[in-house]
């Protein structure tokens, strides 16, 4: 700093000029150029001689000063600091660098870029990098990701190194599943690395939720329920619990190396129902319809299930109930009758939730899944007085599968649920109907 700057930052850091000067500096960074005004408002007496000494005016008796930055270099150039560059005198005066607004923003863009860039080269795998991009693209749910990065970005940086290494290990990749503990202890050393509720669960959940809309076409939630984090985990294998994560089916089958397994086989002969867990539906490699079925009714409640159970108690048809949510055990037992070739009957309830679960089986099986008495028609036999909010009629905007669109708009009308238990007659003449050919 040469001598007449020093001289001049000196004295502009008097007082009268201790509001004028960062101002003057604001200004700048908006601009990225000497250009506009500023105005000080409700002048002191010292600000009044200070200011108006530099720019040659009385400003006695003055309430403020409305003044250019180019207007003031050129006072400048008028006093004994001529020559003193007005964002040098400010640097100098202020003792900080006047970097430009503009140029602060690409400068954090292009660090934001190469941040990005090294996780896009840490981890070239094809998942990582579809999710990758929407992160960048600040894509819906991307948002905890953008924060994480403004408040932390070596933390952010470790954290998603875990969850990218995550992802390429997924246990639905081998069609197999895991526990989430020993999962998390697997990849990050801590078998609570991935719990939902720290930070590094919930970038996993949100890279989750962004891989199964990219197959479903399905939306992106905001925050999910607890219900909805578990039936994610369970999509991709990952479960809290392989004995309470469970299906319950009739008249099926299931083999291991070709080989019937006895439980099974022992329910199937007794014409029993059987409570199926995860544990025991990944001994199966190969689930088995009876002679002559093509078709495996799916029932969503436990109720009505156990209604149709007992109206055919002694020759029951292949049947299977998700209670409620799909959870893993759900899809493990699903995907291995699709590989049998049956065909699914899919029958819940008409609200939301309901639809949405039965688009959701038909997006992951196509042209094998029939939605099951969803006609608008059945929905009048089951409506109810039991009204839906708006908030949750609003998901009824994500039903895109053509065979239920009618019903979604009708319910979206009525703005009423209805539910199975009263079409259960009606369920049972479709299983006697489709039973011709069959011994049931």
């Amino acid at each position: 700093m040469d001598s007449k700057l020093r001289e001049a930052a000196n004295y502009f850091s008097q007082p009268g000029f201790q509001r004028l000067l960062p101002r003057m500096a604001q200004r700048y960074r908006g601009l990225g150029r000497i250009g506009g005004t500023v105005t000080i408002s409700n002048l002191t007496t010292q600000e009044q001689q200070s200011i108006g000494g530099v720019l040659g005016k009385d400003l006695t008796g003055k309430k403020s000063v409305t003044l250019g930055l180019a207007q003031f270099q050129e006072a400048l150039g008028q006093t004994k600091f001529a020559g003193v560059d007005l964002i040098d005198l400010l640097t100098a005066a202020l003792k900080q660098d006047l970097i430009p607004k503009s140029e602060e923003r690409r400068a954090r863009q292009e660090m934001r870029m190469r941040y990005f860039q090294s996780l896009r080269k840490g981890h070239p795998h094809v998942l990582c990098q579809d999710w990758l991009g929407h992160i960048e693209d600040s894509g819906p749910g991307a948002r905890v990701i953008q924060m994480a990065y403004s408040a932390d970005p070596k933390q952010l940086k470790s954290d998603l190194d875990q969850v990218l290494t995550a992802l390429t290990q997924l246990p639905s990749a081998d069609n197999t599943y895991c526990r989430l503990p020993m999962w998390a202890a697997k990849i990050t050393g801590n078998p609570h690395g991935f719990d939902p509720d720290t930070p590094r669960g919930k970038y996993l959940l949100a890279a989750l939720q962004f891989i199964r809309t990219q197959t479903e076409h399905t939306e992106i939630q905001g925050k999910l329920t607890g219900e909805q984090v578990w039936e994610l985990l369970d999509h991709f294998g990952i479960v809290r619990d392989d004995l309470l994560n469970f299906v319950t089916c009739a008249s099926l089958l299931a083999s291991k190396h070709q080989q019937i397994i006895p439980l099974w086989h022992e329910a199937y002969k007794a014409n029993s129902v059987l409570n199926l867990p995860v544990r025991e539906l990944a001994k199966a490699d190969q689930v088995l319809l009876p002679d002559n079925h093509t078709v495996v009714f799916v029932l969503e409640n436990s109720g009505v299930f156990s209604d149709l159970a007992d109206t055919f108690e002694g020759n029951l048809p292949p049947m299977v109930c998700t209670h409620g949510q799909f959870r893993l055990a759900t899809y493990l037992l699903l995907d291995r009758l699709i590989v049998a070739g049956a065909e699914i009957w899919y029958s819940g309830d008409f609200d939301p939730e309901g639809l949405l679960m039965a688009q959701r089986l038909i997006s992951r099986y196509p042209d094998r899944v029939k939605p099951w008495r969803y006609s608008p028609g059945d929905y009048q036999t089951c409506i109810s007085n039991v009204s839906i909010p708006s908030r949750r009629l609003k998901q009824l905007d994500r039903i895109h599968c053509q065979e239920l669109r009618k019903t979604a708009a009708e319910i979206k009308e009525t703005a009423r649920a209805g539910y199975q238990e009263n079409l259960v007659t009606l369920l049972a003449e479709d299983i006697r109907k489709q039973a011709k050919n069959m011994l049931i």
